[in-house]
């Protein structure tokens, strides 16, 4: 895991076998919420994206780097990883919104749970456009 300046804070421990390709990153409640798709799943050519919790979990016993691991997942249909077309913050950080071309998902990033999720799948290439209300 590295800091904007190019440091290295620390590493994730089995990431490759626990997130596999990774797509989007937006650091929120202590914690890295990352969009991928699992190596497993893609080989065997299934679409299974997930978001994933990546937490540090201690320090390493030789190094100063943390470590960092995955401590919760969220799985998704379709292709939802790789079309989404806006993530915002809001309320101070509280709540993560996810929008993409199969639906939208809204997270409480101190709780660490989705909060709601509506999928579009069935339309999702049918649109051109579409609008959010707080309401």
């Amino acid at each position: 895991m590295l800091r904007r300046d190019w440091t290295t804070v620390g590493f994730l421990l089995d990431g490759a076998g626990s997130l596999g390709y990774t797509t989007k990153c937006v650091y929120a409640g202590n914690c890295f919420w990352i969009t991928h798709k699992t190596f497993g799943a893609v080989l065997r050519g299934i679409d299974a994206p997930g978001v994933s919790l990546v937490d540090t979990t201690g320090t390493f016993m030789f190094s100063r780097g943390e470590k960092f691991r995955v401590v919760k997942s969220s799985g998704f249909d379709g292709n939802w990883d790789s079309t989404i077309r806006a993530f915002k913050l809001l309320d101070n950080d509280a709540y993560l919104l996810y929008l993409t071309n199969y639906g939208l998902c809204l997270f409480n990033t101190h709780a660490r749970q989705i909060v709601a999720k509506a999928e579009f799948a069935d339309v999702a290439w049918q649109w051109s456009g579409f609008a959010l209300s707080p309401k």
